[in-house]
């Protein structure tokens, strides 16, 4: 997820149990494909919603607490069970109704 602000806005919040490293650059990066400037920051600033208008589109939403924050999962390893729940493999074997 890439999110521009073209001016400052002042205090933003923030969630303070990331359990996959964020980043933020300078200026506007929403599309590059890296970036090599970018600072590593251990919370989730800012988005608290995601919006998919497509009427092909599939999603999986968690709502909870901690545990599917990924507490006590290792961070970046995609181990945390609301990635298990977006993985395909689930769609494709039918293990998940959609």
């Amino acid at each position: 997820m890439s999110i521009y602000f073209p001016a400052d806005t002042g205090p933003i919040t923030e969630h303070a149990l990331a359990v996959e490293t964020s980043f933020v650059a300078p200026g506007n990066a929403t599309a590059e494909p890296t970036l090599p400037g970018a600072t590593k920051l251990d919370v989730r600033p800012v988005l608290s919603a995601v919006d998919v208008r497509r009427p092909d589109a599939v999603a999986v939403v968690t709502l909870g607490d901690s545990i599917t924050d990924g507490q006590h999962s290792t961070v970046d390893a995609d181990a945390r069970y609301p990635d298990a729940l977006g993985d395909d493999q689930i769609f494709y074997h039918g293990l998940l109704a959609t």
